[in-house]
């Protein structure tokens, strides 16, 4: 909202402040496992300084969609593939040199298969036909459910226990996205 306010001159009202600052308590309350306490001890590590990078760099990508070419959502799609194929393989080359592997089962396979099409495939697709529709200000708000969604996976996948902070969180996030999202101009 920030960079788009900066950039574009798009005004940013207190309801889409107060939608962002709720959504966040709820990311917050995700992270610190619903204790405050936790997050005085937080240690930021290399993966955090990672991901703050790619939300910097996934806020310019929202931003950049105003000025996409007119070409097919399959086009699109594709040079959105073959930049994200191109940019991970010096990543690649760094685990093969560090002697990483990858372990193949069959629950690898579906991991690779639902991040391959889901995660990346058509969220990608959504959120770029979701910006256009209602702007990136009010898209980039549903970015606070990636932290949710991650929680719910692992309740899932991984087999971790569900606990009323995750329920809180949930409806702090839905509460911020909608009023971000359905607020008047």
């Amino acid at each position: 909202m920030l960079l788009n306010l900066l950039i574009f001159g798009v005004p940013i009202t207190l309801v889409h402040v107060s939608g962002v600052f709720i959504a966040f308590i709820g990311v917050l309350i995700t992270i610190s496992k619903g204790n405050i306490q936790n997050l005085y001890n937080f240690e930021f590590n290399y993966g955090d300084l990672l991901i703050f990078i790619a939300v910097i760099m996934y806020a310019c990508y929202s931003l950049s969609l105003k000025f996409k070419p007119e070409m097919s959502w399959i086009s699109f799609l594709f040079a959105l593939c073959l930049s994200a194929s191109i940019g991970s393989v010096p990543f690649f080359i760094y685990d093969i040199l560090q002697g990483q592997e990858i372990v193949w089962s069959q629950r690898s396979i579906w991991i690779i298969l639902y991040v391959a099409t889901l995660a990346s495939i058509f969220a990608q697709l959504f959120f770029a036909k979701g910006i256009s529709i209602i702007g990136a200000n009010k898209a980039s708000v549903t970015l606070n459910f990636i932290p949710i969604f991650g929680t719910f996976m692992a309740i899932i996948i991984v087999g971790e226990m569900f606990y009323i902070y995750n329920m809180i969180s949930l409806i702090l996030v839905i509460l911020g996205v909608y009023m971000t999202i359905y607020s008047k101009k």
